[in-house]
């Protein structure tokens, strides 16, 4: 029974006879857009933050990293840089120039 209630309620406001139809259609075109506007702004502000994230972590948890890719990755995604644009990488124990 509620399955057909709401088939009726999707099919009638396309209905030229249905009662105020053209208004309930766009109020559904209206709503269903809005929804869409909504969740593109939320998932552009959610990938936003989850691309900061990366770059919150400590110098000594990036250096703790034993994977130069993701080391690279992570220099790239944070510096805005391309690796061949920044600067030299660290290497622990090396000597001071």
């Amino acid at each position: 029974m509620t399955r057909l209630a709401l088939i009726a309620l999707l099919i009638l406001p396309g209905c030229s006879l249905a009662p105020f139809g053209d208004k309930v259609q766009a109020g559904l075109v209206t709503a269903i857009e809005t929804g869409t506007q909504d969740r593109r702004a939320y998932n552009d502000t959610k990938a936003e933050t989850l691309l900061t994230l990366p770059c919150d972590i400590s110098i000594g948890d990036f250096y703790r990293i034993h994977n130069t890719v993701k080391q690279k990755a992570l220099n790239m995604l944070c510096s805005g840089l391309e690796p061949e644009e920044a600067a030299p990488a660290l290497v622990i124990g090396a000597p001071l120039p």
